[in-house]
């Protein structure tokens, strides 16, 4: 049977927390999958390659301040690796 398609429908902001002394922050214009599987989103923007991030990494409201972190989970998983 062929893997379900998936519907990249909602538009979202992706926290980054980019290098060691830069501040992290939020980015607008990703493609979202319309419902999280095992807690995490398949994310897609042409200016990045496509990955699937935990849910705490995506929001579908512009945050108020694009500098403020998230609530980051101990011990997060930053990003889903497939084998």
């Amino acid at each position: 049977m062929a893997p379900k398609k998936l519907t990249m429908s909602r538009t979202a902001w992706v926290w980054f927390k980019n290098g060691i002394g830069e501040p992290g922050c939020w980015k607008a214009g990703f493609k979202v999958t319309a419902e999280p599987f095992h807690g995490f989103y398949r994310v897609e923007h042409t200016d990045y390659r496509p990955d699937t991030l935990p849910t705490w990494r995506v929001v579908f409201e512009k945050p108020a301040d694009m500098m403020a972190s998230p609530f980051v989970p101990a011990e997060p998983m930053w990003r889903h690796f497939s084998k």
